[in-house]
């Protein structure tokens, strides 16, 4: 009866450790310099970016999405921070207020950099690479959602 039980034991362990090697390598944690790679990869070959074009618009891109960034942090605090149960009305509407303002913020740092990178490439590159953002951005969530159902 030990035998046998000891038998069933190891099958089922090994079982186990078959089931648990056959499983797909998990991606893991984001990666920032990974995602900064592939992303100015695609946008570059889908707005025909030249070498010294990307050179000029990378940084500018970059350094824009890094100030969106901490106003969008800024945002999430503020939705995340919610008033005490006995916060006025008014005090409701202050916050509603300076989320909106963030978000006008965002768009003026956006227009800024627009201007400073249609002045270091040209417009029609801008356009382009404003597009390859977006499909890149699809591409990226359609992937995740992809992985998301395989689990």
């Amino acid at each position: 009866m030990k035998a046998k039980r000891l038998f069933h034991t190891a099958i089922m362990l090994a079982v186990c450790c078959i089931a648990a090697v056959a499983q797909p390598p998990r991606h893991g944690r984001f990666k920032p310099e990974v995602y900064k790679a592939h992303f100015e990869e695609f946008v570059s070959k889908h707005a025909q970016l030249s070498a010294d074009e990307a050179e000029k618009f990378f940084p500018l891109h970059h350094e824009m999405r890094e100030k969106q960034r901490k106003v969008m942090h800024e945002i999430a605090k503020l939705k995340k921070e919610r008033p005490a149960a006995s916060a006025t009305d008014k005090e409701y509407t202050a916050i509603v207020l300076k989320i909106q303002s963030l978000n006008v913020e965002m768009v003026k740092i956006q227009e800024a950099y627009a201007k400073k990178m249609c002045k270091t490439i040209s417009a029609q590159k801008v356009y382009d690479a404003m597009n390859a953002e977006d499909i890149f951005h699809r591409r990226m969530l359609s992937e995740f959602n992809h992985e998301k159902k395989k689990k």
